[in-house]
């Protein structure tokens, strides 16, 4: 398998998005996890170690692809941009073993599959394993959570501030100043998201009211729907915030947006011009 790579392991090409790439990441969590794998594993220490290995080789795997600046030093030279090994990390042995692993060892995962298993990792202990070892790895920098604890989304940060507030308290993990700096901006994003899921369900709901005739059952499914309506908002500021590389792009956007309006605006006069006349 000469030339295998990070791609390969999670099977999106090299021009995957990052989208595409937290999908894939998240089907092969499906397969990876030991606490998942521990009934399909035989029951020897060797095994366990060995899915508990290729599990943290996966999470270097996707935190080197849906990091930008990563990914850029990846596909130049072969490494990862954070690891001063003579290797780079993961050499190529390496790669190939998660090849066989993931590709020969287990079913093809399907959709149900993997609802079936968010079901069971949301607020289990699973979970909370992930978020320390997540901590433990960063040193506190836990800004990008979301982008790392399978199945989570931005209504889960109050929740695993909770989490990293309380293993601190009880001496589990160790409270760092670059933790500080993560907690305020994840709290302010907590709070900025509930705020604007707030404000949408009532506007939903006056919308519903104005409407008697609406039934129960609808009523439920607009608020549910501006509900994500605003969460998916949340996610996209969010996602620009990350990945914006610098100022100009937006500066770009902002001029073309001011020169669009002038031309409406000439558009608009020269129509009345001509309707006067």
């Amino acid at each position: 398998m000469e030339g295998q790579s990070f791609y390969d392991v999670l099977g999106v090409s090299k021009h995957a998005t990052g989208g595409e790439i937290k999908k894939a990441y998240r089907r092969l969590v499906l397969l990876a996890h030991p606490d998942k794998l521990r009934a399909q594993l035989p029951d020897t220490e060797e095994a366990r170690q060995q899915a508990h290995d290729h599990f943290l080789q996966l999470q270097r795997v996707y935190e080197t692809l849906i990091d930008d600046e990563k990914r850029a030093y990846y596909d130049e030279t072969g490494r990862c941009l954070d690891d001063e090994s003579a290797d780079g990390g993961l050499d190529r042995s390496t790669v190939e073993d998660l090849l066989v692993f993931y590709r020969t060892a287990f079913r093809r995962v399907t959709e149900e599959d993997i609802a079936a298993f968010e079901g069971k990792y949301r607020e289990s202990d699973m979970e909370r394993a992930d978020l320390l070892d997540h901590y433990r790895n960063m040193g506190g920098r836990v800004e990008h959570v979301v982008d790392h604890i399978p199945y989570s989304s931005e209504e889960d940060l109050q929740r695993f501030m909770d989490c990293y507030d309380e293993c601190i308290r009880q001496g589990t993990l160790q409270r760092t100043p670059a933790y500080q700096r993560a907690r305020q901006t994840l709290l302010a994003r907590a709070r900025k998201r509930q705020g604007k899921a707030k404000r949408t369900r009532q506007a939903g709901g006056r919308r519903v009211e104005a409407g008697r005739s609406t039934t129960s059952l609808a009523s439920t499914i607009l608020a549910r729907r501006s509900e994500r309506e605003a969460e998916m908002q949340a996610l996209c500021e969010r996602l620009v915030e990350k990945y914006a590389a610098n100022d100009a792009p937006q500066s770009a956007r902002k001029k073309k947006r001011s020169a669009g309006t002038a031309t409406s605006r000439k558009t608009s006069a020269n129509a009345g011009s001509r309707s006067q006349r």
